[in-house]
């Protein structure tokens, strides 16, 4: 009897402690399976995070781009003003004569010299017109310097002659300058800018013709305008 409930007893402690195993097994696995979703996870997470430092795009570069931009702007703008400075500095137009000598001491008049230099200086369209509307008025003074001393040189039909051309011219300058302004097409700084150059062109061409005249008669005359190195130099 009591070798039978002893083996009773075993066989149930044996059944007990299977039961026991299988148990801790289980439990073993759903620890595993917990620490591998954790470590899946966390390698997913360390995936994704070098996939969107890989993929994260590179730091917008406008600001650098306004900043190349506006550099570009400033470096246009300078070269803008050199080659408007250097287009009207060549816009005096060549004196054409029949007497080449002329030709020559005109092309050296003192003031399209200084003419030059001071438009070659200038920073601004408005300092351009400036110079442009100086030299235009200092050109005036060369055409009725011209042609007082042609009116004391001369006598008689020439004289008259020369007395009806600059009557006509002036009749007809206030047309020919409202047709300049009339033909140049745009608005703002710039049209004031190239207004000014073709009337100022208009003066000294006038002032070239006297000028040619007074020089079949006057070979060595001068210019009424004495440029400013000149008069330095000579004071």
């Amino acid at each position: 009897m009591n070798k039978k409930l002893q083996k009773i007893i075993a066989v149930l402690c044996a059944g007990m402690l299977g039961i026991s195993m299988l148990t801790g097994c289980s439990v073993f696995n759903i620890d595993l399976s917990s620490d591998t979703s954790d470590n899946s996870s966390q390698g997913s997470s360390q995936s994704h995070s070098e996939s969107s430092a890989e993929s994260t795009p590179a730091p917008d570069s406008s600001t650098q781009e306004e900043s190349g931009s506006s550099e570009s702007s400033e470096e246009s703008s300078e070269s803008t003003m050199e080659d408007t400075s250097s287009e009207h500095s060549d816009i005096l137009p060549d004196i054409s004569a029949d007497d080449p000598d002329f030709a020559i001491i005109f092309s050296e008049n003192p003031l399209d010299a200084d003419y030059t230099a001071e438009l070659e200086d200038a920073t601004s369209t408005g300092k351009m017109i400036g110079i442009i509307n100086k030299y235009l008025e200092l050109w005036k003074t060369e055409v009725d310097a011209a042609y007082r001393t042609l009116m004391e040189k001369t006598s008689g039909d020439a004289k008259e002659d020369i007395r009806t051309q600059q009557e006509t011219w002036i009749d007809e300058t206030d047309d020919n300058i409202q047709a300049i302004q009339d033909g140049v097409e745009g608005d703002g700084s710039a049209r004031q800018l190239e207004i000014a150059s073709q009337i100022m062109a208009y003066y000294r061409a006038r002032a070239a013709t006297l000028y040619s005249q007074l020089f079949q008669i006057q070979p060595d005359f001068t210019f009424a305008y004495q440029s400013e190195a000149s008069s330095s130099s000579v004071e």
